[in-house]
């Protein structure tokens, strides 16, 4: 069983955002590329806390199969501002629902993934500017 899952930093370019998580000290990352998606175009139009926040959504559940090592605890790193009631419930559920059949094959019907301490952060701004029509 592992000590520490952390979101160590989310990085944006115009077509790429990558991902680097560490758990006990060993370093995983993540890139999705979007091809005819303009990050810096959005983050211009919606301004970038709005979309730092959105992307946090899309790290925290790329996290979910870090979770097959176990971690005990779970550390949002600068993101957790982020985590709330809320959002700490869903994914714990969707960890808890999801990875059933892992924790199945792997004899650990008990672990229903890290535990977090929720920090109150304030609600992120509501998004600038206008969705396309």
């Amino acid at each position: 069983m592992s000590e520490l899952l952390l979101l160590e930093d989310i990085r944006a370019q115009k077509h790429q955002l990558s991902a680097l998580f560490s758990v006990d000290g060993y370093r995983f990352s993540t890139t999705y590329w979007f091809d005819t998606v303009d990050l810096n175009a959005l983050e211009a139009r919606f301004g970038a806390e709005q979309m730092q926040n959105i992307y946090f959504h899309i790290a925290a559940f790329e996290i979910n199969r870090l979770c097959s090592l176990r971690p005990k605890v779970v550390d949002w790193g600068e993101y957790s501002r982020f985590v709330g009631e809320d959002f700490w419930s869903t994914w714990s559920a969707i960890f808890r629902n999801v990875w059933a059949q892992w924790r199945f094959e792997n004899d650990d019907p008990g672990y229903f993934g890290p535990q977090m301490k929720i920090a109150s952060s304030p609600t992120p701004p509501p998004p600038r500017g206008k969705p396309p029509n």
